[in-house]
């Protein structure tokens, strides 16, 4: 499910609907080969528009933000109501040097061209703490438990940009 997480520069067409039933067929297929235990990850997106509020995993989704919020929920709802044991990894946007939407955004600011941002704050995780994560969740295996898995401080994509377009010498 992260190819709808990585760093939010390039568009990715989204199907809430699809992402819901494969995650629902995930976990009967992961029950019937005998799983023992399942780590889904989703999106810090999830929770819609907190309106500023710092959240933390006490909070509620607001699944009435929009299809894509909704979407996010019920598909981590398939999998911690499905009969393996399970936890849910809410990640920020996925960067580090895998990142097909960095390498994009190497290439557009290279070239010069305009990037669309926004300078609202939003969570992001580097593709190693991201890792890092997995390995703790799957080894504790702390069954029905949702985890925030990002940075320690939210940054606005123009900020993320900016630091990227220095860190490569723009």
């Amino acid at each position: 499910p992260q190819q709808f997480n990585d760093a939010p520069f390039t568009r990715v067409d989204f199907d809430g609907e699809a992402y819901v039933s494969q995650s629902k067929a995930l976990a009967l297929a992961a029950k019937a080969v005998g799983v023992k235990f399942i780590v889904h990850l989703s999106f810090a997106w999830a929770y819609g528009d907190q309106h500023g509020a710092v959240v933390d995993e006490s909070y509620k989704p607001n699944k009435s933000d929009a299809p894509t919020v909704k979407a996010a929920v019920d598909a981590e709802n398939a999998i911690l109501k499905g009969q393996v044991p399970s936890a849910v990894l809410r990640l920020g946007f996925v960067y580090g040097g895998g990142s097909a939407a960095l390498e994009s955004l190497m290439v557009t600011l290279r070239r010069g061209r305009f990037v669309p941002l926004d300078e609202a704050p939003v969570n992001w995780i580097h593709e190693l703490d991201a890792a890092e994560a997995v390995r703790r969740v799957t080894e504790a295996m702390p069954a029905g438990e949702i985890f925030n898995v990002v940075d320690d401080t939210p940054v606005s994509t123009a900020d993320f940009a900016a630091q990227f377009a220095q860190a490569m010498g723009l």
